[in-house]
């Protein structure tokens, strides 16, 4: 007995759907691969109405199509709403927001197009930004180090004095507690 694997298969959906008319008759509608649009993206992160976001926040998105057609996406994001574009053509389902403003609002959507060019609109989605706010470090060597690169020798540290620093390089000032560190996001 030989078994043959098919390497392809044609997929035609015929669904049927029942339309209110005058008659009361059934009109079949068929669809074929290429003819449905993208589902409406949907499941954005960060939350819809979520607060305290990092000023370099990931949005996410989920966005399907149900006859498998290549997507891609237009991004609207900004302070304003509705949201100006800001990147068209974009291939990815997530996409890294950097240097955003502190205590700011955002506005974003996104907009899936398939291959065949169906579009499907999102709804707008607003998430806000931190405030600028103080913090410390739990060890004094590891606080000198961070003042001494921002040259900052007192006063409050805050995250915008520090969000520029993109590496620390302290060898020798017998630091043993990182606390802290993790407002260093730049």
């Amino acid at each position: 007995m030989k078994i043959i694997h098919t390497k392809h298969i044609l997929l035609l959906v015929f669904i049927t759907i029942s339309l209110c008319s005058c008659d009361n008759k059934l009109t079949p509608l068929i669809l074929t691969p290429g003819t449905i649009a993208p589902d409406i993206p949907s499941d954005p992160v960060p939350r819809n109405g979520g607060s305290e976001q990092m000023l370099n926040t990931l949005l996410s998105w989920r966005s399907i199509d149900r006859d498998s057609d290549i997507l891609e996406f237009d991004i609207y994001f900004g302070e304003e709403n509705p949201p100006p574009s800001y990147q068209t053509g974009y291939i990815k389902k997530s996409i890294v927001m950097e240097d955003l403003d502190f205590e700011s609002t955002y506005y974003w959507k996104i907009v899936a197009r398939d291959s065949n060019d169906f579009e499907s609109e999102g709804p707008v989605w607003i998430f806000s930004t931190i405030g600028d706010i103080d913090f410390s470090f739990v060890d004094l060597n590891l606080e000198l180090g961070v003042r001494s690169r921002i040259d900052k020798p007192s006063g409050d540290l805050h995250i915008s004095d520090v969000k520029d620093i993109q590496s620390l390089n302290l060898p020798g000032r017998g630091i043993v507690d990182l606390n802290g560190i993790q407002f260093l996001t730049g």
